[in-house]
């Protein structure tokens, strides 16, 4: 039997929820609580940093690398991402 192959179909959009949490990091400052839902994983920073990385924000930090320096790195790359995705509408569209 032949195997099935995926085909992608383009980016999925980006659910609002998502964007907000890419809108959170973009701003965050040191002891901020993390947003819904993801304040309540079992490891909120993995769980942020894996989001970050299925939407394109930022790439896969590489194993060891300090957290500091990927929350560091994703927010740099959070600001650049939404204006690269800014809403019709929002200011800066």
């Amino acid at each position: 039997m032949p195997r099935r192959v995926r085909v992608p179909l383009g980016p999925a959009p980006v659910r609002q929820r998502d964007r907000a949490l890419v809108e959170w990091v973009a701003a965050a400052a040191p002891g901020d609580r993390f947003p819904e839902p993801w304040r309540w994983a079992r490891s909120p920073n993995q769980s942020v940093i894996l989001t970050l990385v299925d939407l394109g924000v930022i790439a896969s930090p590489a194993p060891g690398t300090e957290l500091s320096e990927v929350v560091r790195d994703a927010s740099v790359a959070a600001r650049a991402w939404l204006e690269a995705h800014a809403v019709e509408g929002s200011p800066g569209a």
